[in-house]
């Protein structure tokens, strides 16, 4: 029922029949609070290499919370491409947050490396 109003709420809005301001204050009005983001319980990691090479590894969430209280400072960052760099602490407290995918890399050679949470 809600989700039939907020499209309502929606489409008023498109048609122009009230303001973007106007159809804020409408769904809020409804009461009800809009779904929180949904939390990962595991971080995927796939890789694929040119020739065909795949390794699929999905891992609990709380292992790599555990785990990352061992890896060395020195291997926390590191550069690849063209420069590009990624800190592995940042990407941790990302993944904590929310579903969806934080890496994909393609490289020139046809490798492609992928990390999500799900």
């Amino acid at each position: 029922m809600y989700d039939d109003e907020v499209k309502r709420i929606l489409k008023m809005v498109e048609e122009g029949k009230i303001s973007p301001e106007e159809g804020a204050k409408l769904i809020d009005a409804l009461g009800v609070e809009s779904p929180e983001k949904k939390k990962g319980k595991y971080v995927r990691i796939y890789i694929e290499s040119e020739d065909g090479e795949r390794v699929n590894i999905r891992i609990p969430l709380k292992l790599v919370k555990i785990a990352h209280k061992f890896i060395p400072k020195k291997f926390m960052k590191f550069t690849y491409g063209d420069g590009e760099s990624l800190d592995l602490s940042e990407l941790l407290d990302a993944i904590e947050s929310e579903v969806g995918e934080y890496i994909d890399i393609t490289s020139e050679d046809g490798d492609i490396v992928k990390i999500s949470v799900e």
